[in-house]
């Protein structure tokens, strides 16, 4: 009898804490119930921005993620960001925007070769388009067919139509892309 009251005591209290645990899930999923109450409270803060772009991306949902990218770079330059920015405007048909983000992201960006694959994806995609940066891709298109080697034949369709770089250096200023 002695044993029952403290071992009783013990589950009530574990069931209450999975009741309590199990109302909180959803919040730390990371979904909106738990970034939107964080830029409701902090609507200056990038991160909660980029958050929640984030999760938009990983659910598809590319034109929300787009513009929930779009805050967060007008609060904040997060280098880390720049090839899943890319992606969106890409998926999202805006090709210039993306070249643009994912030449910024090459140059700046901390995933260099996942941006290069992308950046080589995108040029292959549409070889026949006018690219709104020549002078990078003259400079990128290289390296873009060895991080992507399936689409070197396109690439270098897209690098013989380009004029020759008058350097090796690509100077491309953080931030230089007005999207970012």
């Amino acid at each position: 009898k002695r044993r029952l009251w403290p071992t009783l005591g013990a589950g009530l209290m574990l069931t209450g804490l999975a009741i309590l645990t199990f109302g909180q899930i959803g919040r730390w999923a990371g979904g909106d119930a738990f970034w939107r109450p964080i830029i409701a409270e902090w609507p200056s803060w990038d991160r909660p921005f980029y958050g929640l772009a984030t999760v938009r991306l990983r659910e598809n949902r590319d034109a929300e993620a787009a513009e929930l990218y779009a805050q967060a770079y007008r609060r904040g330059y997060r280098q880390e960001h720049l090839a899943d920015y890319g992606v969106v405007l890409a998926a999202l048909g805006r090709a210039n925007d993306a070249e643009c983000v994912l030449v910024e992201a090459i140059v700046h960006g901390n995933r260099k070769t996942e941006s290069l694959r992308n950046y080589a994806r995108l040029l292959a995609s549409r070889p026949n388009r006018t690219l709104r940066y020549p002078r990078a891709a003259a400079k990128l298109i290289p390296a873009a067919a060895r991080a992507l080697p399936r689409a070197t034949r396109r690439l270098q369709r897209i690098h013989r139509r380009l004029a020759p770089p008058d350097d090796d250096r690509l100077h491309w200023p953080r931030g230089h892309c007005s999207l970012v």
